[in-house]
């Protein structure tokens, strides 16, 4: 299998959106999802760190620092991602549920998958610092929350100024796998409502540098209002190491 290309729309100050790719390797040996980005497959990979604050009348860097890797293998996409913070121990993490749409509300990371890399659909997954779940997918601009697959594994971990999270995405959950030449759209959001000042959270999504992606969806934004909880205003937004893990349906 060739490297997995994934795209997205880059936010300027002003101008039309650009693309950038991150090139998602393939790796001999897929991580062990126990959410400490410890395995030897993360080592060496690109990655990307340039993370800015959308929602804004011009987008800018985030208050806190985001840094993120991927590859895949012959069973499905990896993401590891680490969220520095330093107010680790005011997280909110009240969700423990599967399948809650009050997710978001927590500190949490949201990725999107777009297999077709039309700009219209995607496949999302969210979870928070408990490693709960929440799925749910768009077509052609319509959501739908009830979209389910059980296959996909998330564990965290939490340290004194961070928290880690593994993502493992079977190609079976996708419904897709990649091919030689494929760019597929990708994007990462993480809320973050630790350092008190902003309320409603800190909407961001990666900018490429280097060899690391932008990691932003075309057509993501008109979307993101449409949830329980209420709108997505644009933003104003330790201790012993724990782990937390939802390993899914057995494949």
């Amino acid at each position: 299998m060739a490297p997995l290309a994934l795209a997205g729309g880059q936010a300027p100050a002003s101008g039309p959106a650009t693309v950038a790719l991150y090139l998602c390797e393939q790796c001999a040996q897929p991580p062990v999802a126990d959410g400490r980005l410890d395995d030897l497959c993360w080592q060496g990979l690109p990655m990307t760190d340039a993370f800015y604050q959308y929602w804004t009348p011009i987008p800018k860097p985030p208050p806190l620092k985001t840094a993120a890797r991927a590859c895949y293998d012959d069973s499905g996409l990896y993401l590891g991602i680490a969220l520095s913070d330093e107010h680790i121990g005011t997280l909110r993490a009240a969700i423990h549920d599967r399948d809650n749409p009050l997710t978001w509300t927590d500190d949490c990371v949201e990725i999107m998958v777009d297999p077709t890399n039309s700009g219209s659909s995607y496949l999302k997954f969210c979870t928070n610092l408990n490693a709960a779940r929440y799925d749910e997918r768009s077509a052609d601009l319509v959501l739908d929350g009830g979209w389910n697959v059980e296959g996909w594994q998330v564990a965290t971990s939490r340290n004194a100024d961070s928290w880690t999270i593994e993502f493992a995405l079977p190609w079976s959950d996708v419904g897709a796998s990649p091919r030689d030449g494929d760019i597929w759209s990708f994007d990462l959001v993480r809320y973050s409502f630790s350092t008190g000042g902003f309320p409603r959270g800190d909407l961001v999504a990666g900018r490429g540098r280097g060899a690391a992606a932008e990691l932003r969806v075309p057509g993501l934004r008109p979307l993101l209002d449409r949830r329980p909880g209420g709108p997505r205003a644009p933003g104003q937004r330790g201790g012993e190491d724990q782990g937390n893990a939802h390993p899914g349906a057995p494949a």
